[in-house]
């Protein structure tokens, strides 16, 4: 459980925060050996000033008097209440993130030059891009340096290297930071050593330096180019490595999970069943605590492969790193409909015929249970609704991320159609998230205002949360919403994300 500070608290700890400055907005962070009054306290807008600038001192006073506020101001809410998000569209349709227009191009490149994977570049042109990256990349190792960007006619080019191959991003607007940019590729490579194992391709290398990766890869090349999409519109689950999960009971979690382990084979080592790429139930061994990134790698696979979306069975071997990184785990993945995927692995390659069984007891015990099948459904239609499934008119959106779990609560959207409006929206999301660990020092609150909106990160212990307000609102009002948004999300903790899951 989160940590929910009282009144007092709150009102001692606004005597000890620190402001700053940024040139973009304000930073609100811990000083934890701060013993000096609020009146005290320096401003850095490149170089130091004192708060006894009455103008200053007025703006400090305005932050205190929000932040106290947002304890005593008490806002009506409806746990059920729903609204649409059209005017909120509407709004966010007029914004222009600096990431929106972000242009890259991401490359992975063998240590002989040639181009094993692009994400947008012309046929013909791709085999210079990569030889020429690869030829001033391995100068620098002849150096013994290592290269990590460099500007070329007003573009940045970043790199890393993984060895034996060189990932590499071409960026047309220098836009996002070199971190961002080195978490991308990362991102990439995550993906590819989940279809090909780290030791196959160094091995493969080693014999034959100017071996064809890209031959080797052959169709699965559709993983990478999801993967891409995915940064490139900055999907909000693949920025933060989080598990997006659906919202939804949790006594239907809990029963759902009693399924899957009443039909449970000798063979199994994870189930789970998603509903538009976002998990409703899974059950786990006692022995292993799946990693969150295994799961994002295992999601994305099974999402966005159009072929597994028919009725058809289907047995993907891939590699989850943090189970095992030098073998490969098998999923059997089969889609009960157009967004149900009920997905089931095993470490054993031969374990289909015995996961098709368990697959089968599944739908008989659903097509028994009626009325949970018909939820199913009922959960698949609202998944696809342009709809926040709480009250806030405040807010325009928001965003939970839960530290503990490593899980995402994004209400609203499906990453299935990126819309323009979407793409925006998670361009604010990045850039707010690329600040946030950009901070120095542990941060309570960074605001920033661009109008038409304000854009607030508020971190705790056990959550991250981000938020996206009307700059006309008050901001007492949006304070204190958020704080209501707060503890709506540690009421609805179970039924937002799950939890914990069945062991066997």
């Amino acid at each position: 459980m989160s940590y929910m500070p009282s009144d007092d608290e709150v009102n001692t700890d606004v005597q000890s925060l620190q402001l700053q400055a940024t040139g973009r907005g304000l930073v609100l962070s811990h000083n934890a050996h701060a013993t000096s009054q609020v009146s005290d306290i320096d401003v850095e807008c490149g170089t130091v000033a004192s708060l006894k600038d009455p103008v200053l001192q007025r703006g400090v006073e305005d932050i205190e008097y929000m932040l106290t506020k947002s304890i005593h101001c008490d806002l009506f809410l409806e746990d059920d209440c729903q609204f649409s998000t059209g005017s909120h569209l509407k709004l966010l349709s007029q914004i222009e993130p600096p990431f929106a227009d972000a242009e890259r191009t991401h490359f992975i490149i063998s240590p002989a030059g040639k181009p094993i994977f692009e994400s947008h570049s012309e046929e013909e042109s791709r085999y210079v891009i990569s030889g020429a990256l690869q030829a001033i990349v391995s100068s620098f190792d002849c150096w013994n340096e290592e290269l990590h960007s460099f500007t070329s006619n007003e573009q940045r080019i970043t790199v890393m290297k993984r060895d034996p191959l060189f990932f590499v991003c071409i960026e047309t607007k220098a836009r996002l930071s070199q971190r961002m940019i080195t978490h991308e590729l990362s991102f990439l490579y995550s993906h590819l050593s989940s279809i090909l194992l780290a030791k196959s391709i160094e091995h493969a290398f080693t014999q034959r330096p100017g071996y064809d990766l890209q031959r080797a890869l052959g169709n699965a090349t559709v993983f990478l180019s999801a993967a891409a999409e995915d940064v490139h519109c900055f999907d909000p689950s693949s920025i933060l490595t989080a598990v997006p999960c659906l919202p939804v009971p949790h006594s239907f979690r809990e029963r759902l999970a009693a399924l899957l382990l009443k039909t449970k084979s000798d063979e199994l080592l994870f189930a789970m069943i998603a509903i538009n790429g976002k998990i409703i139930s899974a059950i786990r061994p006692k022995s292993y605590a799946w990693h969150p990134a295994d799961v994002c790698l295992l999601l994305s696979a099974v999402y966005h492969t159009t072929a597994f979306k028919d009725s058809a069975e289907h047995w993907l071997p891939i590699c989850l790193p943090h189970f095992c990184k030098t073998g490969y785990a098998y999923a059997y993945v089969h889609y009960l409909d157009d967004s149900i995927s009920l997905v089931l692995t095993s470490t054993d390659p031969t374990a289909f015929f015995e996961l098709q069984q368990m697959k089968m007891k599944m739908l008989k015990e659903l097509n028994l249970e009626k009325e949970i099948y018909q939820k199913l459904h009922e959960y698949e239609s609202l998944s696809s609704s342009l709809t926040c499934h709480v009250g806030f008119p405040v807010i325009l959106h928001f965003a939970v991320y839960s530290k503990e779990l490593s899980q995402l609560y994004f209400p609203g959207y499906v990453c299935e159609h990126v819309t323009q409006e979407a793409r925006r929206l998670y361009a604010i999301y990045a850039e707010l998230y690329d600040r946030s660990m950009d901070q120095q020092q542990p941060f309570l609150l960074l605001m920033d205002e661009t109008t038409p909106i304000i854009k607030i990160t508020w971190s705790t212990a056990t959550m991250q949360f981000f938020c996206i307000a009307n700059s006309i609102s008050d901001r007492g009002l949006i304070f204190a919403t958020m704080r209501r948004i707060y503890k709506w999300v540690k009421l609805k903790k179970k039924d937002i994300f799950l939890v914990e899951s069945p062991t066997f």
